[in-house]
């Protein structure tokens, strides 16, 4: 199963579990396109849900949580996130959602696809992650970078499928470069959205480039220099994905 299955698996689930959805492909990719494996999981997740009475520890959760919602509120009040960002892409992105995690670790970008084709974008923030960046001063460039960086991935991901044959079953040096590729843009883009609004100093980002590379986005630096020509040279592009040759043939070539 790859990482982003369980949170994706989530989303087309109803509050009991009892309906059966119509998975997309994109999903059953993430479990090896075993459809079995996947429905024998989400009946075990229905199993754990009844005996632990999670639901009732769900909604007790949520009053824990009004006071720092209400505070990631206030940040995003004062920034206009969604568009700052399709203003940089020149792009409208699709219907979006913002949702808070208490459960997982890492924050997601995810797309889903209704039957008529039309997408919808998610990006699960992790409530750990922003009480860690609160506990160190720095909640409003953690906030921000999440959002900016899981919406990314619904439009830069669409990019680089298409420089592969299959993007649903990668070799995993296909796999590796895939992700390393579109990390290394999306950390780029992120940090100049970050500079654009004076969260952090454009002189000082070797901070930056060392994080991005420890995340698995080893070309960050290489990235960021490329977007100052693209900032420089607006009149010359539509919108994001006619540069984005640009960035890519950097990178390298994909592997066959």
């Amino acid at each position: 199963m790859r990482w982003e299955g369980v949170p994706q698996a989530a989303l087309h689930l109803n509050n009991d579990l009892t309906e059966r959805f119509l998975f997309s492909d994109n999903l059953q990719s993430r479990f090896n396109n075993n459809f079995s494996n996947l429905m024998e999981y989400l009946s075990f997740i229905k199993d754990f849900s009844i005996i632990s009475n999670f639901l009732n520890f769900y909604n007790n959760s949520l009053e824990t949580n009004h006071n720092f919602l209400r505070e990631l509120h206030h940040i995003l009040n004062k920034y206009q996130v969604i568009n700052t960002l399709e203003s940089y892409l020149n792009f409208k992105l699709f219907k979006h959602e913002v949702i808070l995690s208490n459960l997982l670790k890492s924050s997601f970008g995810i797309t889903i696809n209704d039957s008529n084709n039309n997408s919808e974008i998610y990006c699960v923030a992790s409530k750990y992650w922003l009480n860690v960046a609160k506990n160190n001063g720095c909640l409003t460039r953690n906030l921000l970078s999440t959002i900016w960086h899981e919406f990314l991935h619904s439009f830069i991901n669409l990019l680089t499928d298409k420089l592969f044959d299959d993007h649903l079953n990668l070799t995993d040096s296909q796999s590796t470069w895939y992700c390393e590729l579109n990390e290394s843009i999306i950390w780029a883009i992120t940090l100049r959205l970050l500079i654009k609004e004076k969260i952090v100093n454009e002189n000082d980002c070797n901070w930056y480039f060392n994080n991005a590379i420890n995340c698995g986005a080893p070309k960050t630096n290489e990235m960021n220099n490329l977007l100052i020509e693209y900032e420089n040279n607006l009149n010359k592009y539509n919108n994001f994905r006619e540069f984005y040759p640009i960035l890519q043939t950097e990178f390298g070539k994909p592997p066959k």
